[in-house]
């Protein structure tokens, strides 16, 4: 056997044009006139036939052989390092393989048959093959094939046409049989919208692999495998079920499901079950057996509705949808009557964008709290006479829009909003100073983006409501710079604070913030509220670390009448505080005042245990180090907590 010869670009011109090849070739070749090589290109040309045993790599991002190819597993065009796509492969002769891959942008001529038993796999964009004899596979994958003779293909993803066709549609050649190739090909190779993972399949066809399944399970619908972290999972449930436990909230988020597993159809006292980032695409309808069921959350699960029955699920007060395609939900007289909490939106599309503009919070008879987060790059204006937020139970909505001329009169029908949050701009400015004051109940308003708001503007918003908690995520002219020294005490007051300096940390954020107005943004959100949170966290450790008692309590008044000042324009709900991400700043005031009721001249142990339980039960578990001090004050000063 011959080996290659590396050639000049133009000893392979001379090669393709001398070699015995046909006249169909010689036309074809010249009907493509594939771009001809230079003289930086890498050219190699094997002269005799060649035969391999194992896989063919072509060697040259121009390859040409004269004589037929032999291979017993994979004939791979990828290009040699240094090539990315493009490139041209011919072989003068016959072809027989196992596999035939082609690639990205490489023009493939073979002068006679080719002949891959189990797989021509020709998905590649901006690249042809040209067969002059015969093409017989049992899978054609991918873009169509010109052949000269006969083509045959058991099964097949895409077609051959005849050279020479003048109508594709009427002269295709397809595969023998109709079965999809999803259903032809191992289910380890597909991707979730069963299409070909390149990156799966060609490293299992270089080791010899085969990615077809076998005769007997090509065209059965295969049951997904249980993945092995869910497996792990639920072997936890099942020996927490069999040891007596009553299973009341499943977590299966991140198990790499590709199905909802029915083992746990089996808990029929589940309150809480999670499913978040698992591509399960469709929930089953059994789920609608779960009648105590309150909280369900199925966020980036590749959804586009759910079941009626979940729909009905008389307990369901919370369901968390995000990052789902959704593009309808089902409804009659019957379905969530105890919804509470709906969080719906984002990812991408026209059609969801749409159903989100028209979803009609009427339906929902007793939501409280809704997310609707729009899809990026969509800008929805609703019109004057637009009704969709006739939902007077809602308390807290974060509509991930940008009015961008008027904020909606129908908002105005939500007649108890207690939090809201949106996109305005300078345009849009009027109307939301217009229809705010009509929302007697509001307390806080975000504005979520707003980057083309004046300081101006953010002002006269302040002015028109001076009752509100206003909060500005995003505003150029409300933005510290780098070089401005208050960003360096910003952080200065973190650098004291990650070494444990809590005095030095409390003097920099006095130094800070000592003279804000507290009722008016003046800052972005994260330098403001992020600042006042480090502030305050700082006096109360300060105080906390402190030995003599008298000076403690100094400091512990210190503390509070921050934390007064910080709660005189908070929402006063702490489902709303937490809700517009204002949480731990109202609750390390409540502990700061709880810490200034145990250590002040005549303790009040009594409001200290109020204020310290008012917390716990708007912090549920979640451990603080805040909280944890208090507790061991209450509890040395003789408070059963």
């Amino acid at each position: 056997m011959s080996a290659f010869e590396q050639v000049t670009a133009d000893e392979f011109d001379d090669a393709v044009e001398r070699n015995h090849s046909s006249q169909k070739f010689k036309e074809q070749y010249a009907r493509f006139a594939p771009f001809e090589p230079s003289g930086d290109d890498h050219c190699f040309v094997h002269r005799g036939s060649l035969t391999v045993s194992g896989n063919f790599t072509a060697p040259g991002f121009f390859t040409l052989i004269i004589g037929d190819l032999t291979v017993d597993r994979l004939v791979d065009l990828d290009n040699p390092e240094g090539f990315d796509e493009g490139g041209l492969f011919i072989v003068i002769g016959n072809v027989s393989c196992r596999v035939f891959s082609g690639h990205y942008g490489k023009c493939s001529f073979v002068d006679g048959n080719l002949v891959a038993s189990e797989l021509i796999l020709n998905d590649y964009e901006d690249s042809s093959l040209l067969v002059i004899g015969d093409l017989r596979t049992k899978l054609f994958y991918g873009e169509h094939a010109e052949v000269g003779g006969v083509a045959e293909m058991e099964y097949g993803e895409g077609y051959c046409l005849p050279i020479g066709y003048r109508d594709a549609a009427e002269q295709a050649v397809r595969a023998r049989h109709d079965t999809e190739s999803h259903l032809v090909l191992d289910p380890k190779v597909l991707n979730d919208r069963n299409s070909l993972k390149m990156e799966e399949a060609l490293p299992r066809l270089r080791r010899g692999k085969s990615i077809l399944r076998s005769d007997r399970n090509i065209g059965v619908v295969l049951k997904p495998k249980l993945s092995k972290l869910g497996k792990a999972r639920l072997a936890e449930l099942t020996a927490r079920a069999e040891a007596g436990e009553t299973i009341t909230e499943i977590d299966l988020r991140e198990s790499e499901l590709r199905f909802v597993p029915e083992d746990i159809r089996r808990f029929s006292k589940l309150r809480k079950l999670i499913l978040s980032k698992n591509e399960v695409k469709d929930l089953p309808d059994w789920i609608g057996e779960f009648k105590e069921l309150e909280i369900l959350e199925a966020e980036d699960c590749g959804l586009a509705t759910i079941p009626l029955s979940i729909a009905r699920l008389p307990a369901l007060r919370s369901l968390s949808l995000e990052e789902n395609g959704i593009i309808e939900l089902p409804f009659d007289e019957n379905t969530y009557s105890a919804l509470e909490t709906l969080q719906i939106g984002r990812l991408f599309g026209h059609e969801l964008c749409i159903f989100l503009a028209d979803l009609d919070l009427a339906q929902f008879p007793n939501l409280r709290f809704l997310k609707q987060q729009f899809p990026y790059g969509y800008d929805i204006e609703f019109g004057s006479d637009c009704d969709l937020w006739n939902a007077p139970r809602l308390e807290y909505l974060e509509i991930n829009n940008t009015f961008e001329t008027r904020m909606p009169s129908g908002l105005a029908k939500a007649t108890g909003l207690k939090g809201l949050k949106c996109d305005l701009t300078s345009r849009s400015l009027g109307s939301a100073l217009e229809l705010l004051p009509r929302l007697a109940n509001l307390q806080v308003f975000t504005v979520h983006g707003g980057s083309d708001l004046t300081r101006t503007d953010v002002l006269a918003l302040a002015e028109a409501l001076p009752n509100l908690h206003i909060v500005i995520n995003s505003c150029r002219e409300c933005q510290i710079d780098r070089d401005d020294p208050r960003y360096a005490l910003r952080y200065c007051i973190s650098d004291h604070l990650r070494f444990g300096r809590y005095t030095e940390a409390a003097a920099a954020g006095e130094q800070l913030l000592a003279d804000l107005d507290f009722a008016k943004p003046r800052f972005e959100r994260t330098f403001q509220d992020g600042a006042l949170h480090d502030w305050l966290f700082a006096l109360n450790f300060a105080a906390a670390e402190e030995h003599d008692p008298a000076e403690r309590r100094n400091k512990c008044i210190k503390a509070a009448q921050l934390a007064d000042r910080i709660l005189d324009v908070l929402p006063k709900s702490g489902e709303i505080c937490g809700l517009a991400g204002l949480g731990w700043l109202r609750w390390y005031s409540l502990l700061a005042q709880a810490n200034r009721c145990i250590h002040q001249e005549n303790p009040d142990l009594e409001r200290a245990k109020t204020l310290f339980d008012l917390v716990q039960s708007e912090t549920g578990d979640v451990y603080n180090v805040s909280k944890a001090r208090t507790r061991s004050a209450l509890r040395e000063a003789g408070v059963n907590v």
